[in-house]
């Protein structure tokens, strides 16, 4: 997708020697102009040949009224072959200036800029010739765009934004848009066109979201033709496969399938009722954002929303078919740069100036044979100024942004650390590699599994294995879920017992096979595992979970030429899967391919942080730029701090509002004192409780008494860095801020404000006095009316820093906040961070409003008390959420999961301070997994309590928010929200397996095996040779 604000970064050298370097000498300096041929991409001579000719002509509109000053300005044209689509050719002219700056006294050239102009040539969002495609064609229906051109002067401008800038700081932009008189290449979108497209799409969502569950229902009556033919002879096994397997199964499937009509029915509901507004409204533009109180649902909204989406649909009607593909039908004009620096600031002035607007739009539809006599150069007229309003715009502290100066480490300086798998038995290999699986074979292959499962009990894992058959053995899909978790409790022989048993009741369950083949590929039974793998690929060829446990399984039996190309096919199709990628790094490197080793460790971390992949880099000497890998949605969504609570009143924009407003603002101070007192105190108290447990550790080695070494602690390290490394350059491009562009706004309005004061007074004077007459009233008009102009403007240039800064780092210490209580290490020092952050989180650095009472008497003014409560910090992963069949909540030790089926709750914890292990069922039954230390047990009864639903991230778990968790030998390294349509999660994958809410497990070679672990995948394999 091209895009009209392009970052553009240019590296060279140059210097010279100068006396005295200043500014002023600087902008006194000629710059040089360099013209190149620029790139140019499949386009047909015939066409290449008129287009160079229109870059051309623009290139001498621009030099016969620009000269360089203190820049080296390169310009160039740029022609790429545009889309069948497109009615069309799309190119550009560009200008790339490189500015001097002073070294001391030695004047030198920028080796790198974001300065950068063009003018485009029907260049704008290639999605203005095409229909929405992929998610957004399933989600709005339209492309979109996040403002409105405004047409003024016969033009099209955009709205000046503030950029941020690579190198750091912040720049601005501008763009303008010339077209044929008052038209645009695209149209707008009414809301009955968006309503009516809704609709569809939600048919076909709810039909994506049913799918899966009508598959399982199909699949039940095959299941059962099957069983008729098994159990013709004996009356008594059919009536008992109905009772206890078939009805209970269809009932259950038949009830989720009837939640997912309750839960879409409200949707379709609104939407026919907005259909229903009047002709008028429903012609209107459609400009929609998200509904984040329901997932399925839009809003209509206004274009200064910060969540607004503009959309759009093509125009051909705009343009002109007659003409050859090569003719301007519209101009884009965009530039950008940082605006603070005089040099920048001048190169953007001069440029704007020498562009002649009318000249371009008299040859649009026009082949520039001959320079067209020139009209008067007339800059684009600018917006009316309006009044400076208050408003609190989204920041979006989530985004990945590369860390300033970060640079990738040579490939040269990488080490060799991979190991590939231990050879495996060459008999067990080659029965692996021969078994070709059928819809006839796999019944029998399924249920020697499961018989050489079983034989590898013990006395208490078949007592356990009981308990739990006689609970769910109704329902095998329940049965197999059951198994995945009691993998990842470590027990791992009634997890095989589980997935097998699942399986065997249900061969033609693939969800279950999927996850049988996951747990087995992880407790090291590939072997045995392989024939199911490629009997599903042939199934779901583009499923990444079955691909990815296919290219491991293939990996660990040492065929590494076929795992290399079936991982590739599953990263074709997920990008950032992080087992397929961790691996394929490995077997980057045995191939003497670093830099794709590299490639591949940033898209495993990129798409899940584990500790696994993050030490394999650190072992090669790969650096990590986490500021641009890392996911930084937090697991919940409780709010340490409600921003809006702790935010200063209104600014003072009239002076019949001053009183009240500053007595809102002493109440605030006085608050904010308060509060800061109280958060100091707990600091305090945190800084002694971190002594007393520092001398506890010292004093006491081997305890790990209020340690974490639990859930995200080695993402919560990183990610708390980066925000601290963020909230650092904001306050420092705050201060530069604040004692220039600031101080100089602030300047001109107060000398500006004092002059007019002055000519009022001294106006009335003159008209006052004995015999004069009296004046006062209409003084007073005049003093009101400027002092609520200059009030207005410094409430202007206050909101404006405020939101630009004291916003920001207001929401980026409490993200830090958020994650300084995942840290690893002491209670205490957990809290010193919490505490820490706090105080600049409550009171960032904020400009105060500006008062001045009125002329005549004022209304009095008071405020209510504020609450001075601070939060107390607590664990932020004491969550909650929900993905259907299982509910999961947990705190800083430990991590608990909590599985509900029909009558029975299954609670599972994982304590990850003191090691314990818990299986409970209900509040009174309990699994013995034998975690014992020096022969006793460590096992704990854990009441079964039902938690309540909570949405997870606040999206949800449907067809297009799965949650995803990560768990790796330590614990839960990373879990977060995908996108099931684009990015697929660990939960429901694009492709996968049509079960709405279930988990693929996805296996990987960063999952090290105990030894007795190791044992139960020998002892699987070595059942082949029988």
């Amino acid at each position: 997708m091209k895009h009209l604000l392009t970052s553009i970064i240019v590296f060279s050298s140059i210097y010279s020697f100068g006396q005295n370097c200043t500014t002023e000498s600087l902008l006194q300096k000629p710059g040089t102009w360099k013209e190149t041929s620029g790139g140019m991409q499949g386009v047909a001579a015939a066409d290449l040949a008129k287009e160079k000719k229109t870059v051309a002509f623009i290139n001498s509109m621009i030099k016969s009224k620009y000269s360089p000053i203190a820049v080296n300005a390169t310009a160039n044209g740029g022609y790429n072959r545009s889309e069948s689509n497109m009615p069309v050719n799309s190119y550009t002219y560009s200008i790339i200036p490189l500015e001097s700056y002073c070294d001391g006294n030695m004047i030198k050239t920028a080796g790198e800029t974001e300065s950068y102009f063009s003018i485009g040539i029907n260049s704008f969002f290639d999605e203005i010739y095409d229909t929405a495609q992929g998610d957004r064609e399933l989600q709005e229906g339209f492309n979109v765009l996040s403002q409105m051109p405004r047409l003024k002067d016969g033009y099209y401008y955009f709205d000046e934004k503030k950029i941020p800038l690579v190198l750091g700081g912040t720049g601005k932009s501008n763009a303008w848009l010339i077209t044929y008189d008052g038209k645009l290449p695209w149209a707008y979108v009414t809301k009955k066109e968006f309503l009516e497209k809704r609709k569809k799409n939600l048919s076909v969502q709810m039909d994506m979201d049913a799918s899966g569950i009508k598959d399982v229902l199909k699949n039940i009556e095959i299941e059962k033709g099957f069983k008729e033919t098994e159990y013709k002879n004996d009356a008594d096994k059919l009536q008992r496969y109905m009772k206890m397997d078939y009805l209970p199964s269809k009932e259950r499937y038949g009830k989720q399938l009837a939640e997912i009509d309750k839960r879409y029915k409200p949707v379709f509901d609104k939407v026919d009722d907005l259909l229903k507004m009047p002709a008028t409204e429903l012609n209107q533009y459609a400009i929609v954002k998200m509904d984040p109180k329901d997932g399925l649902s839009y809003l209509f909204t206004t274009e200064d929303d910060p969540f607004a989406k503009i959309l759009i649909k093509p125009n051909p009607a705009y343009f002109n078919k007659k003409l050859p593909r090569s003719a301007p039908q519209f101009f884009t004009v965009y530039i950008r740069g940082n605006h603070n620096d005089p040099v920048v600031a001048k190169f953007m002035a001069d440029i704007i100036k020498a562009i002649d607007f009318n000249v371009l739009k008299n040859i649009l539809g026009k082949e520039p044979n001959q320079p067209v006599a020139q009209a008067k150069a007339t800059p684009p007229a600018k917006p009316i100024a309006i009044k400076p309003v208050i408003e609190i715009k989204a920041y979006d502290i989530y985004k990945n942004e590369p860390s300033k100066g970060f640079k990738q480490t040579d490939v040269s300086q990488l080490k060799n650390v991979a190991q590939l798998p231990a050879a495996v038995n060459s008999k067990i290999k080659a029965k692996a590699l021969s078994i070709r699986l059928t819809a006839s074979t796999i019944v029998g292959y399924l249920n020697e599994l499961q018989n050489d499962v079983e034989k590898n009990l013990d006395q208490q894992q078949t007592k356990n294995t009981q308990i739990i058959y006689a609970k769910v053995k109704s329902a095998p899909v329940d049965l197999a879920d059951l198994g995945i978790w009691l993998y990842y409790k470590g027990a791992t022989k009634e997890a095989l017992w589980c997935l097998s048993k699942a399986a065997s009741m249900a061969p033609t369950n693939d969800y279950i096979i999927s996850n049988l083949t996951g747990i087995m590929n992880l407790a090291h039974a590939e072997a045995r595992a392989l024939p199911l793998h490629r009997y599903l690929k042939t199934k779901y060829p583009v499923n990444t979970t079955i691909l990815n446990n296919l290219g491991q399984a293939l990996y660990a039996l040492g065929e590494i030429s076929n795992s290399k190309t079936v991982l590739d096919s599953c990263i074709k199709i997920y990008a950032y899967h992080p087992q397929a990628n961790y691996t394929r790094a490995i077997i980057a490197e045995k191939e003497g391919k670093n830099g794709e080793a590299t490639a591949f460790i940033q898209k495993s971390i990129k798409g899940s942080y584990s500790d696994k992949t993050n030490e394999f880099a650190q072992r090669k000497g790969i650096k990590l730029d986490y500021s641009n890998l890392l996911n930084r949605y937090r697991p919940t969504t409780n709010e340490y701090i409600n921003p809006a609570r702790f935010r200063p009143p209104a600014q003072c924009k009239n002076v019949f509002e001053a009183e009240k407003l500053e007595a809102e603002w002493d109440e605030w101070k006085n608050t904010m004192q308060e509060i800061i007192a109280k958060i100091n105190g707990g600091l305090s108290t945190a800084s002694s409780d971190f002594q007393q447990q520092s001398q506890k550790q010292i004093q006491h080695k081997t305890s790990a008494s209020g340690f974490s070494f639990g859930p995200l602690h080695g993402k919560a390290e990183k990610l708390y860095k980066v925000y601290l490394d963020k909230i650092a350059a904001v306050q420092e491009e705050a201060q530069f801020y604040l004692d220039h562009t600031y101080k100089m706004d602030k300047t001109s309005i107060e000398t500006n404000h004092e002059s007019k004061i002055a000519e009022i007074e001294k106006k009335y004077a003159s008209m006052s006095g004995e015999g004069k007459g009296s004046y006062s009233e209409a003084r007073c008009n005049e003093l009101n009316a400027e002092n609520n102009n200059y009030l207005e403007l410094m409430a202007g240039i206050n909101n404006a820093f405020n939101n630009r800064f004291s916003e920001p780092l207001r929401s980026l210490n409490i993200e830090a906040m958020y994650w300084s209580q995942m840290m690893p290490g002491p209670e205490g020092s957990r809290e010193m961070l919490y505490y820490d952050r706090a105080i600049f989180a409550v009171n960032p650095l904020q400009i105060n409003s500006t008062f001045i009472q009125p002329c005549e008497q004022n209304q009095n003014g008071s405020a209510g008390k504020l609450e001075a409560e601070m939060p107390d910090p607590y664990c932020p992963i004491s969550f909650k959420f929900k993905v259907q069949f299982v509910k999961i909540n947990g705190d800083c030790g430990k991590f608990e999961v909590e599985l509900e089926f029909e009558g029975l709750v299954l609670n599972l914890e994982r304590d990850f301070v003191q090691k314990k292990s818990t299986i409970a069922f209900g509040a009174g039954i309990s699994l013995d997994l034998q975690n014992k230390v020096d022969d006793i047990s460590q096992n704990v009864i854990v009441p079964g309590k039902v938690v309540e639903l909570v949405e997870f991230g606040g999206g949800g778990v449907g067809v297009k928010a799965q949650g995803f968790i990560e768990i790796d030998s330590d614990g839960v390294s990373d879990f977060g929200l995908r996108g099931e349509a684009s990015v697929e999660g660990v939960f429901t994958d694009k492709g996968d397996l049509k079960i709405s809410g279930k988990m693929g497990v996805n296996s990987g070679v960063d999952i090290t095996p105990s030894p007795a672990v190791q044992g139960i995948g020998n002892t699987l394999n070595d059942a082949f040779l029988r």
